[in-house]
């Protein structure tokens, strides 16, 4: 009877618990098998967060991998309800991910193991494989907004959303959206659904609602990190860089003189140009030359158009726009 009755509740714990998880977890490619002492659970859509915790999609996965344990369930008390390490931690399981597969490993198992330990998963210290979470830097509208975002390392084609994914959002689109179903797991997902363009390059995404294309740039054939304010386009067409990130680059000398004029000098041990705010126009070693495009200032940094600077100092700069058609940003190349 006592044990009729435990089944019972078990079976209603059950469902309350699969309603009370549908908005807590979020499901992700790239899913990982997992093993109890070594013998596959039937379970496979585990995944792994950015805090290298291990989820599963519903109740019914946990009770498939420990269905010895479904009486002990009503009394456990684990912090999330589909967070795998909690239930192991619960259960006296050792777990480890290895080569993209979650092995669990009871006390009972180390009493009577079917392998060496040097053929445990987490004997394997091999510093040369590839990460399983790598994060994903995330730029809008040219500007550096969060981490928040992350990729599998056997994965180079999504990128998803951090858990818990609202905070996430909240910081990558400056709001938590409200109209958007929760269905959708990748950023370029949510960027589509809130008006964004979506542009990845390695471990950046750009995302773009102001009609701009993203930029990178690369000096002699490295890429150059921009640590807030990224290089955009402006009509008709050319790219501006923050100038003290292009001096810093360069290795010229950048001072902010200020002034009416808003005015800011960049110089080597050869030349000197002075750029004005808004102001076609730059002085280069004392004569004037004119510019396409005048300097301005975007999300408090200065950018300066990038062609005309790196010219006046001797140097080559083209762009490339072969990226743009399989979704990637525009390059532009400075060559020393």
């Amino acid at each position: 009877m006592l044990k009729t009755s435990k089944r019972l509740m078990a079976a209603v714990l059950a469902v309350v618990m699969m309603l009370s998880m549908s908005t807590v977890a979020f499901a992700a490619t790239g899913s990982m098998k997992v093993y109890v002492d070594n013998d596959y659970t039937g379970v496979s859509d585990a995944y792994q967060d950015r805090h290298d915790d291990v989820y599963v999609d519903s109740w019914d996965d946990i009770r498939d991998i420990f269905p010895d344990e479904t009486e002990d369930m009503l009394s456990a008390s684990p912090n999330d309800d589909v967070c795998l390490n909690d239930w192991a931690d619960e259960f006296g399981y050792d777990i480890t991910v290895k080569n993209n597969k979650v092995y669990l490993y009871s006390d009972r198992y180390h009493d009577n193991p079917v392998i060496d330990d040097d053929d445990y998963p987490w004997y394997d210290d091999s510093e040369d494989e590839e990460p399983y979470i790598r994060t994903v830097k995330v730029y809008r509208n040219g500007f550096y907004v969060s981490n928040a975002a992350y990729t599998y390392g056997s994965n180079t084609g999504s990128v998803y959303v951090n858990y818990p994914q609202t905070d996430s959002l909240k910081a990558i689109f400056g709001t938590t959206p409200t109209n958007v179903s929760t269905s959708y797991q990748t950023l370029q997902q949510w960027a589509t659904a809130l008006g964004y363009k979506y542009y990845r390059y390695d471990d950046s995404v750009f995302i773009n609602n102001d009609g701009r294309t993203p930029i990178i740039v690369m000096l002699n054939g490295e890429r150059v990190n921009f640590p807030d304010q990224q290089p955009i386009v402006v009509d008709p067409g050319y790219t501006m860089i923050p100038v003290y990130a292009l001096g810093e680059m360069l290795g010229y000398d950048v001072k902010w003189v200020g002034g009416q004029a808003q005015q800011v000098n960049i110089s080597n041990r050869n030349h000197t140009i002075n750029l004005y705010i808004g102001y076609p126009y730059m002085r280069y070693d004392g004569k004037w030359l004119q510019m396409a495009v005048a300097p301005i200032v975007t999300g408090d940094r200065t950018l300066v158009p990038a062609r005309f600077v790196v010219e006046a100092f001797g140097l080559n700069i083209w762009y490339d726009n072969s990226m743009l058609t399989a979704g990637g940003p525009g390059v532009v190349h400075i060559y020393k």
